[in-house]
Order: structure tokens, then sequence, then C-alpha cells
């Protein structure tokens, strides 16, 4: 039972040696990444329908786990009378905590 105990708590101190903030050092545009949607063109550059702003949150979701802050929102052009809802966004960092009790400052992460 021992063994098993300090092979778990181990394997646990290990995983948290891991850098949990999404940021690389010396290279600050890779933090924005884009999604986009199609919505048929006659919409010009209105805010997108309820549909549309539904998928382009989905696709967020599946990408930044905490959150996002949008950047920027631009209309393209495509093909068959369709246009391209594009968003630019910076997903949010993360931040380690302890058991979900409190943040542990940034020193902490490797």
């Amino acid at each position: 039972m021992g063994r098993w105990l300090s092979m778990a708590v181990l394997a646990g101190l290990i995983a948290g040696c891991g850098s949990f903030m999404p940021v690389i050092p010396g290279n600050p545009d890779r933090l924005g990444i884009g999604v986009s949607a199609a919505r048929p063109a006659a919409a010009g550059t209105a805010e997108p329908d309820a549909d549309v702003s539904h998928t382009l949150q989905w696709k967020v979701s599946q990408l930044c786990t905490n959150g996002s802050d949008r950047i920027s929102q631009n209309f393209e052009p495509a093909e068959q009378d369709q246009q391209l809802v594009d968003w630019q966004l910076r997903c949010s960092p993360y931040h380690l905590s302890f058991i979900g009790l409190f943040p542990l400052p940034a020193v902490l992460n490797f």
C-alpha cells in the first residue's frame, strides 16, 4: 500500500512541474488565434446573428478553456454569396492553484 501511495505522490509532483502559462517567451504574436464561420453575404457588416455567434463561441470554447478576449472582428468575402465572420482573439492565461483554494504566484510556474 505504501509503495503505491509513494508512486502516486511522486507522479503528482512530477505532473505539477509543468508550465501552466500559455505564454511563449520572445514570441507574443503566437498568442493570437482566430475562428471563423460562414453566413450570407447580404448581412454586410452587421453583428453576427445568434446562430453564427453560437458557432463562433463554441469554436472558441474548444480552443480556450479559461475564456478569451476578442481582439478584432473582420468580415471576408467567400464563395457562393457567403461571407466569413472572422474573430481574432487571445486566450486567457492559466493560473495554477492548490486544490482550487488559492492561486499560486507565477514564480512557481516552471
